[in-house]
């Protein structure tokens, strides 16, 4: 996610920060209010670059190791379904950007109070 954001946002890093996963939401899910509001824009849009390069990049697909569970090759056929079906329908090429150890996870919050 790191080389897909600094290609597209000036070369800034991902921020990850940015994302919460909220664990245990219980009855009171999260607000907008709670979320980041200086989110910002990409100095280019990537449908342009997609229809000039005509390649579709996606960060996040890993090779399975052979003992993954069930639940995990379900998710990862889904993903890679979808990704394949979205760069047929564009008639793009898929790119896929190899992980480079350096895109943080999301950070991980507790549920709201």
């Amino acid at each position: 996610m790191n080389e897909i954001h600094e290609a597209n946002f000036n070369g800034e890093g991902f921020p990850s920060a940015s994302f919460a996963i909220w664990d245990n939401v219980g009855e009171t899910a999260p607000t907008p209010a709670q979320s980041a509001t200086d989110i910002p824009l990409p100095t280019t849009y990537a449908i342009r670059r997609m229809q000039t390069e005509r390649a579709l990049r996606v960060a996040g697909l890993r090779d399975l190791p052979a003992d993954a569970p069930e639940s995990e090759r379900r998710l990862d056929a889904v993903n890679r379904a979808l990704v394949n079906g979205l760069a047929a329908r564009w008639q793009v090429n898929l790119v896929p950007v190899p992980d480079n150890g350096q895109s943080p996870p999301p950070t991980k919050l507790p549920a709201a109070r």
